[in-house]
């Protein structure tokens, strides 16, 4: 019986440790893959940005636009939001580019202090 219970909670800890490192992976990608399309758009530009909206849509008017639109911000919205807030504010297009830059390296910034306070509340948590 005892030999049973050692099993069992063995794998509950294992359990536990996919969770957390299933987590810890999906919070990675999410953050990595911002960070890739905004060092794009840094280097690219407006290309990368209409590529990206011919994807959004509009005003979408049922489920499977609206659903697509999720997606495209999810994938690249940081990018968009900041390089058509720069293109606003700022009519030089080195600047422009100085602002994005900024943008990305203030998301990688706070991209890896999410990232490593989810990563040390989910151990605390977890172990």
């Amino acid at each position: 019986m005892a030999r049973i219970r050692l099993f069992m909670s063995g794998r509950v800890i294992m359990n536990r440790y996919l969770i957390v490192e299933a987590i810890r992976y999906v919070v990675l990608a999410a953050i990595g893959f911002q960070a890739a399309v905004s060092l794009v758009t840094v280097i690219v530009g407006w290309v990368i940005i209409e590529y990206n909206e011919w994807g959004i849509y509009p005003e979408p008017s049922n489920f499977l636009e609206k659903g697509q639109n999720l997606i495209m911000y999810g994938f690249a919205g940081f990018a968009i939001y900041t390089y058509r807030k720069a293109e606003q504010e700022f009519s030089n297009g080195f600047v422009r580019k100085a602002v994005h830059l900024l943008a990305f390296i203030a998301l990688m910034i706070v991209g890896g202090i999410i990232y490593y306070a989810m990563y040390g509340t989910l151990k605390f948590v977890f172990y």
